[in-house]
């Protein structure tokens, strides 16, 4: 795991709601499927019934291929229902791809 996955991990850990994690091992793992197949990189089940699907990106990965998972991520969770989500998180929140959320906010 990266540092950003760590701390993403940690602060999940510390969240009453959270039932389990597990992390997503990319080209073996649950992949969202469409033009191209995406890896969130953690899986997320709370205790209400809500799974969710964190893809982590460094702040140098704000670029086309972000954007166009973020897409992804939103095109499978208006499909699958209302149990299930998709957040592409960033450590900061300055020049956010649209869609995506910042480690900060995604709690709150």
């Amino acid at each position: 795991m990266n540092a950003l996955e760590q701390d993403l991990v940690k602060r999940l850990t510390a969240i009453p709601n959270v039932l389990w994690w597990h992390r997503n091992i990319a080209r073996h793992g649950f992949a969202i499927n469409g033009y191209f197949n995406h890896y969130p990189d953690i899986m997320i089940m709370t205790k209400s019934g809500k799974i969710i699907f964190a893809e982590t990106k460094s702040e140098h990965l704000k670029n086309d291929d972000s954007r166009e998972k973020i897409d992804l991520g939103a095109a499978w969770r208006n499909v699958a229902g209302k149990r299930y989500h998709y957040y592409m998180v960033f450590r900061d929140e300055e020049n956010l791809p649209h869609g995506a959320v910042s480690m900060g906010s995604l709690w709150r």
